[in-house]
């Protein structure tokens, strides 16, 4: 019998179900690479394929524009940075508005062809924090069987 391991991501307002699949990295590793004001809450991925979830909460009181940021503007500014980045050659598909267990989100779907991968991003803001939720799929994973391991808190 799997092991499943619950793992709630209260600002988000969803947990995620992992079973013993996903290898789930220690705070300090995944807050390693994290931009002032950003703390990676939850960074965790399956060893045999690659895929994963990443949930980051972005304090805008500690980013340039701040509180002044709009969603829209942020979603664009992701965008921006993923395309111009040479290492993994995004494409970001057009942005769209979705619930998520409760929550509306700004989402839209990065496409990694250099390494044959999906994204597939989910931003909403929360008072002065951003809640980025990236979900990766790699190999025979699709972004449905990734985005089927989050559920309501």
């Amino acid at each position: 019998m799997a092991v499943i391991t619950e793992i709630p991501c209260e600002t988000a307002g969803v947990s995620f179900s992992l079973n013993g699949l996903w290898i789930i990295q220690e705070e300090a590793e995944a807050n390693a690479n994290a931009q002032t004001g950003q703390t990676v809450v939850l960074s965790t991925y399956k060893e045999e394929s690659g895929s994963g979830v990443s949930v980051i909460y972005e304090d805008l009181t500690k980013t340039e524009g701040g509180t002044l940021v709009r969603l829209d503007d942020y979603v664009a500014g992701l965008q921006e940075q993923l395309k111009i980045s040479e290492d993994y050659n995004y494409s970001c598909e057009e942005v769209s508005t979705e619930k998520l267990h409760g929550n509306s989100y700004e989402t839209f779907k990065a496409n990694i062809p250099k390494l044959g991968g999906t994204q597939q991003y989910y931003i909403r803001r929360q008072d002065d924090t951003m809640i980025i939720m990236i979900f990766t799929a790699f190999g025979e994973d699709t972004l449905e069987d990734v985005l089927s391991v989050v559920k309501p808190l």
